[in-house]
């Protein structure tokens, strides 16, 4: 790990080049254990939007599957394989086109949950990269976090 200084350092410049998105985050994070619609729209706008401006060169465009790239833990730890992926998109389809669904209620109510913490999940690999920490710790420190109430 870097310096602390470093560390809040690169938190402050990940910051700048992503307010409000972080913002979003932030209070993603202190609704706790609520699972709804509502909350993987705004975790889904907030990555997205947190995507496009701490977008690098030779990054695709936004996606799902382009933060599961940066954030760059394996799927066995993020639960974000293609399907998983997949669902996190048909589920931000669903939800924002009502009506026009590909999945059934009860695949969007079931998909909801699952998808919203592995969306979070890529989130918090995302940012603790931004603060300079490599695959190992990051994965080390996602797998010990969620140890006692797995993703899947």
């Amino acid at each position: 790990i870097p310096s602390e200084v470093e560390v809040i350092q690169r938190w402050m410049d990940a910051w700048r080049k992503a307010d409000p998105a972080l913002g979003y985050f932030g209070e993603y994070i202190q609704a706790g254990n609520a699972y709804s619609p509502d909350r993987f729209m705004t975790l889904y706008k907030t990555a997205e939007s947190y995507w496009k401006q701490t977008k690098r060169s030779g990054e695709t465009a936004w996606s799902p599957r382009a933060l599961r790239d940066r954030a760059g833990i394996h799927d066995a730890v993020s639960h974000c394989d293609k399907d998983a992926i997949a669902l996190i998109g048909r589920l931000r389809g669903g939800y924002k086109h009502l009506g026009d669904q590909t999945l059934t209620p009860e695949e969007m109510a079931d998909g909801t949950f699952d998808s919203t913490r592995r969306l979070y999940v890529l989130m918090q690999a995302c940012l603790l990269r931004e603060i300079g920490l490599d695959t190992a710790e990051v994965e080390s420190l996602i797998a010990t976090h969620y140890r006692s109430w797995p993703v899947t």
